[in-house]
């Protein structure tokens, strides 16, 4: 048996998702990556991704990590803490039907981590973390 990898199917349907939720785009517009283009508008999100194949007796697929990065620059930790609220909001729990992966079935999506707001060495951007399990077969 083999598996396909599910990584690229999995960041579509997400950053889908997340430029379809006016509560996350009243933040960051469309402004959501995997790439940060050079120069950009902030806020903006950066989605990655972190994936390990499974096989069981029965069964095969892949999990992942999903980590979603929200980049601000305003003078208080308001906005990213926001971004991080409205992205949490949109994902946690989500059901398959919800987030379709492109010739895949979602098995499990839920929140995992979140981080601490981080500033970065410029002193001026801040940043929020939120990552999501996926199971996907």
């Amino acid at each position: 048996m083999t598996t396909s990898d599910s990584a690229l199917p999995l960041i579509a349907a997400v950053i889908t998702k997340l430029k379809a939720t006016s509560a996350v785009t009243a933040f960051v517009g469309q402004r959501i990556y995997t790439s940060v283009p050079q120069p950009t508008t902030f806020p903006y999100i950066v989605i990655s991704v972190s994936s390990a194949p499974f096989d069981t007796s029965d069964t095969m697929g892949m999990q992942h990590l999903v980590r979603v990065q929200g980049f601000s620059r305003v003078s208080s930790p308001a906005e990213a803490l926001g971004i991080r609220a409205a992205v949490i909001n949109t994902l946690e729990r989500i059901s398959a039907a919800n987030l379709p992966v492109t010739g895949y079935t979602l098995a499990y999506f839920d929140k995992g981590n979140l981080s601490d707001i981080i500033t970065e060495d410029d002193g001026i951007t801040t940043q929020s973390i939120v990552e999501f399990n996926a199971v996907i077969m």
